[in-house]
């Protein structure tokens, strides 16, 4: 029996207004939970101890935003070197298909990295509320020392809980980007089926517009969080550690669309000169390199994990 053919139009995308306030709130949420992370700090009492690991989860959900955010700005690489050479005529219709499927994957994989980074944040004014409470408890009872340092981060969480509460909300505005975006839905429920995706909208010289817009609004999100990186060299080398073992992961469970990608994905694959995911496809890449205009900024994505 044949499979079904489901065919999936590759939409013109929308622009993410939200990236901005991003990168901000996440700028402000690191420096309330920055210090709650650190190796020598050593909560003296159970509540602080529980408000440490609160702290640990919220910065793990704001590197899941990150990485989804690199991986809205590869879809946007990759949709526009596939449209320099949508007619090139060396590479097969199979070619295409397959690398087409591959943008796909990376869509399912940046919703799926910020709807993980939404659940984190959930309840969680109620969540902090109830730990400071139980840590001013146990601070008034006098019954663990407590310095004045910590005192202060107390001060400083409770203050800062409404800064989180922002980055919340802008990691559900992306969840909602991402969903209006409809490639990881349809090609989720063609798993099992042979997808088929119609990439016409890619001749069509407003809808790669659109396209260079989003890699331009991905790439000032960037030049943010570069900032951040600079500031806490810590943090730099935790989200080089958290790409790995997101590309790790990957290489492990390869999506069932992806015939054709290359299995054993490395670290320097993915900070390597343009997405060279797809093995057939690399001549592809070379030629559209060559014909790239602003080759200068193509590694900017990547140039804070160099």
């Amino acid at each position: 029996m044949s499979a079904t053919v489901v065919q999936v139009d590759l939409p013109e995308p929308t622009l993410p207004t939200f990236l901005k306030d991003l990168a901000k709130s996440t700028s402000s949420a690191l420096v309330v939970l920055r210090p709650w992370c650190r190796d020598d700090f050593a909560p003296p009492t159970t509540a602080l101890s529980c408000i440490k690991l609160q702290a640990q989860s919220y910065v793990g959900a704001i590197k899941l935003s990150v990485i989804a955010a690199q991986q809205g700005h590869n879809i946007a690489e990759e949709a526009l070197g596939f449209s320099k050479n949508v007619d090139n005529r060396e590479f097969s219709e199979k070619d295409r298909q397959g690398y087409l499927r591959g943008m796909v994957d990376i869509a399912r994989r940046g919703e799926d990295n910020a709807t993980k980074a939404n659940e984190a944040f959930r309840g969680l004014r109620r969540k902090l509320e109830a730990l400071i409470a139980d840590s001013k408890v146990d601070i008034a009872k006098g019954t663990d020392r407590v310095s004045n340092t910590i005192s202060s981060l107390l001060t400083d969480l409770e203050k800062g809980t409404s800064a989180l509460e922002d980055l919340s909300s802008c990691v559900s505005q992306y969840i909602n980007w991402w969903t209006a975006q409809d490639m990881a839905h349809k090609s989720l429920s063609a798993s099992s089926e042979q997808l088929v995706i119609n990439y016409s909208s890619l001749r069509k010289r407003t809808v790669i517009q659109k396209w260079v817009e989003l890699k331009k609004a991905y790439v000032e999100y960037t030049d943010m969080i570069k900032e951040l990186e600079d500031l806490d060299p810590a943090f730099s080398a935790e989200m080089k550690q958290a790409l790995r073992q997101e590309e790790t992961q990957y290489a492990r469970n390869p999506a069932p669309n992806l015939t054709g990608f290359r299995p054993s994905m490395s670290y320097e694959d993915v900070i390597g000169p343009a997405p060279m995911l797809y093995a057939p496809m690399l001549q592809f890449y070379k030629k559209a390199e060559e014909n790239m205009k602003d080759k200068h900024k193509h590694e900017r994505w990547f140039h804070w994990f160099s």
